[in-house]
């Protein structure tokens, strides 16, 4: 039932927005026996997550899809608290609209930090766990660049 594909075991999911998945009943049960925490970096929101999941905290932090950078506030904002909570042992799933993009820039930043990789290695980990991440030109340029 999950789109959610597990990016570091236990601990990191990246995703498309969970409002598509079905049943609702299935996401639900999926989300408050894997995760502590929902990033939400779409403009849209989960009726679902906003009513509340007692499980699951959601943090709606949107940020715009670009082509060409990468929003500063994944990296000073999101990725610190990701990392986080991680470090705590709280599991994370990080989704926009398609789970391609914005999640997986942040995932990337994410597993950079995590296992202390550079950009093209975070980047090659990522798509082995999700094929397809990060297809936007200029932020995988920008992610390859990161020592």
């Amino acid at each position: 039932m999950t789109r959610a594909r597990e990016i570091i075991p236990s601990l990191l999911w990246m995703s498309s927005h969970p409002d598509k998945w079905r049943p609702r009943e299935a996401k639900v049960d999926w989300l408050s026996k894997n995760v502590q925490h929902v990033v939400l970096l779409a403009n849209r929101t989960d009726p679902d997550l906003s009513a509340g999941i007692s499980e699951v905290q959601l943090w709606h932090f949107p940020v715009v899809d670009s082509h060409v950078s990468v929003d500063s506030r994944i990296v000073t904002i999101v990725v610190p608290r990701i990392i986080s909570w991680l470090s705590k042992g709280e599991a994370v799933l990080v989704a926009c609209l398609a789970g391609r993009s914005r999640s997986g820039i942040t995932c990337a930043l994410v597993v950079k930090e995590y296992f202390h990789l550079n950009g093209r290695e975070a980047l090659d980990y990522v798509r082995v766990r999700r094929p397809g991440a990060i297809k936007r030109d200029g932020p995988v340029r920008w992610l390859v660049e990161l020592s």
